[in-house]
C-alpha cells in the first residue's frame, strides 16, 4: 500500500508504485519552469495521472519554512505541485530530475 495525494485528498492505493532511487553520477537537479525541458536534457520521468501526460520528479523550496521537499510537475499542472502540511502546493519555482549529460570516448 502507498499514500498518494490527489485533488488534495490522500489515498491509499494498492496498484503499482516505484521510488525512484537518487543517483548522483548520473541525475541532477536543474532548475526550470513550467516544466519544461531544456534542449538536450532527458527527464528521469515519473508515473502518469489519469488521462494526463507524464509527470517529472520536482524539488522546491516551501515557502516560509525553507524545507526542500519533492513532488510533481508538468506542463499540464503550470508548475508543480508539493504536498506539505495535508494541501498540495502550486510552486512556480522548482528544479526538475534530469539524467547528466554523458559523454564517451572512443579510442
Amino acid at each position: 500500500m502507498c499514500p498518494l495525494r490527489f485533488e488534495l485528498i490522500e489515498n491509499a492505493t494498492h496498484d503499482d508504485y516505484y521510488l525512484v532511487s537518487f543517483n548522483n553520477a548520473l541525475m541532477e537537479w536543474v532548475r526550470t519552469a513550467n516544466a519544461r525541458v531544456p534542449y538536450g536534457k532527458v527527464p528521469v520521468g515519473g508515473a502518469r495521472e489519469a488521462h494526463g501526460p507524464q509527470l517529472l520528479h520536482a524539488l522546491a523550496v516551501i515557502p516560509g519554512i525553507g524545507v526542500k521537499m519533492i513532488g510533481k510537475a508538468s506542463e499540464a499542472l503550470r508548475g508543480a505541485r508539493i504536498p506539505f502540511g495535508g494541501v498540495e502546493l502550486h510552486v512556480l519555482e522548482y528544479e526538475i530530475l534530469w539524467l547528466q549529460s554523458l559523454s564517451c570516448e572512443t579510442r
